[in-house]
């Protein structure tokens, strides 16, 4: 969504990510006007040279890589740019920002560029996010009424039962498992005896 207002105001909007169907995808959706990148250094050092903004977005629990970027990648940035984390509360997406306590600002100045590290910004914007969350989950709980019952949803619907990380107390999502050290049981076998 920040991509798609930076654009609508005329921005020249890069993305980086290390998936490249996500690349692809964002592509398709908000069109040629958008630069994609995975993080190859001498794009990603030269797109901060010249950023005006940077928002960092990275989502740490889908993968298993941390990316943080560098320091010596803000330094090179233009005095007066501003760097955004959106990841502040999960460790921070920046070497600049992700030691942050709770009593540290959450806007200060390191090498000439604005850091901006409020965790939970959704919460600013209780209504809009309120909106959001509605266009997300009215259609899951309208097919949830259709299909009768939870059980039957995860059966009839595969991207809900993707969805599902626990199935009668047990662990059934592998990721989510493995992430945490637990063994994960095969939902197949829940649903069929149930």
């Amino acid at each position: 969504m920040a991509a798609r207002a930076a654009l609508a105001l005329g921005a020249s909007v890069k993305v980086f990510d290390d998936d490249i169907n996500k690349l692809r995808t964002i592509q398709q959706v908000l069109g040629q006007g958008l630069f994609t990148s995975n993080f190859h250094p001498n794009v990603l050092h030269n797109a901060f040279r010249t950023a005006d903004v940077v928002i960092g977005a990275m989502r740490y629990i889908n993968t298993r890589y941390r990316y943080i970027i560098a320091e010596e990648l803000i330094r090179t940035m233009k005095r007066g740019s501003l760097v955004i984390d959106l990841r502040v509360s999960q460790g921070g997406c920046f070497e600049t920002t992700c030691c942050l306590g709770k009593t540290d600002p959450n806007v200060f100045e390191q090498y000439g560029v604005l850091h901006y590290c409020k965790p939970n910004i959704s919460n600013r914007v209780a209504r809009t996010t309120s909106m959001a969350f509605s266009n997300i989950f009215v259609p899951v709980f309208l097919a949830l009424g259709d299909a009768g019952s939870v059980q039957n949803m995860i059966k009839t619907d595969d991207g809900f039962r993707l969805g599902v990380y626990m199935y009668c107390g047990k662990p059934v999502s592998s990721y989510v498992s493995n992430h945490f050290n637990l063994s994960s049981n095969n939902l197949d076998l829940y649903l069929s005896a149930f």
